[in-house]
């Protein structure tokens, strides 16, 4: 799966640099896989307050770049 991920990101930023002269990843990320004793829901509000805690924002829900938080025709399998 690493190795997917870093030449699908190799590729599409190569891509969008060539085709818009701007890079589409940060040069540094952070990203791991969650512990077993990491709550998902505390991990997603963690992420979710980053607008918050840069000042961008007053409430998460306010930040236009954070995706849907409808929830629609979600089906378990």
């Amino acid at each position: 799966m690493r190795k997917f991920v870093s030449l699908f990101k190799q590729k599409t930023g190569y891509l969008f640099q060539y085709n818009h002269g701007m890079k589409l990843w940060q040069e540094n990320y952070y990203e791991h896989i969650l512990r077993k004793d990491e709550e998902t829901v505390q991990v997603a509000r963690y992420i979710f307050e980053n607008p918050v805690r840069n000042g961008y924002v007053k409430d998460y829900s306010d930040y236009p770049h954070s995706g849907s938080f409808q929830l629609e025709d979600i089906r378990l399998m």
